[in-house]
């Protein structure tokens, strides 16, 4: 299980809540202590638990399965029921793969959170700065393999390579590849809102569980025909699957 509490990229995180505090002995002043919040991951492909070189079917019968799975989150905050903002953190990304399970999402001061914005992929600003600016580690800096195509095209949003049956012999044959490198300013996403629900209790950590299913990145897509595109040299796959960003992320 890996825990990542550095791939956080946020310079404006605001906190809107008030609520009573107490009083310290040692700083009589009135202080707050506040709640812990962590996401958890929980990986899939369809109703399979996710795991590389492992069979899968997509919505056409092919067999696949994956090598490589990374892509962008970003959570932009949480607004309450009248889509008021109670935690705006518009510069907070993840590079969400399979290992990735617990996130730290930050500290805060005691309410209930209620619907979780989120996206896949890099906003239009922050898309075409320079990776080596963010520290070594940190979810925007340099990766390894790359998710960066340069400062014109920009961040791989999503990056998802693996071997197709594309002739249904049941072997994956040389060759039987699909390669999904989507990015441009023109593939970003925001997902539907979540719906959490969840308090944020002083002194205690608050856990938001998340479902992320991988086959929902290939809804209606044929990997027999369809299973090639790095975003300029295959336009319309690449709409098509960043169409798919807005299903993959689910409460568990």
């Amino acid at each position: 299980m890996k825990i990542f509490s550095t791939s956080i990229i946020g310079t404006f995180i605001l906190t809107i809540a008030f609520f009573g505090c107490k009083k310290d002995e040692e700083n009589p002043t009135c202080t707050q202590e506040p709640g812990k919040v962590d996401l958890s991951f929980t990986h899939l492909v369809g109703t399979e638990s996710f795991a590389f070189n492992t069979d899968y079917t997509d919505d056409f019968g092919n067999k696949y399965q994956f090598f490589r799975a990374d892509w962008y989150l970003r959570v932009s905050g949480f607004v309450d029921q009248d889509s008021n903002p109670q935690i705006v953190s518009d510069s907070y990304y993840l590079k969400i793969d399979p290992s990735v399970t617990t996130v730290n999402y930050g500290e805060y001061s005691p309410m209930t959170l209620y619907n979780l914005q989120w996206a896949v992929g890099v906003d239009s600003v922050t898309n075409h700065m320079d990776p080596n600016i963010h520290e070594l580690g940190s979810a925007l800096g340099n990766q390894s393999p790359s998710m960066h195509w340069g400062w014109s095209s920009g961040y791989i949003f999503c990056a998802l390579d693996g071997r197709v049956d594309i002739n249904g012999n049941g072997n994956y044959d040389p060759g039987e590849l699909f390669s999904m490198h989507i990015g441009m300013d023109t593939t970003y996403r925001e997902g539907p809102n979540l719906y959490v629900n969840k308090a944020i209790a002083a002194g205690e950590t608050s856990v938001i569980s998340l479902d992320v299913d991988y086959s929902e990145f290939f809804d209606g897509i044929n990997l027999a025909i369809d299973n090639s595109t790095h975003t300029m040299d295959n336009m319309h796959l690449a709409q098509n699957l960043a169409n798919n960003f807005e299903k993959v992320l689910k409460l568990h």
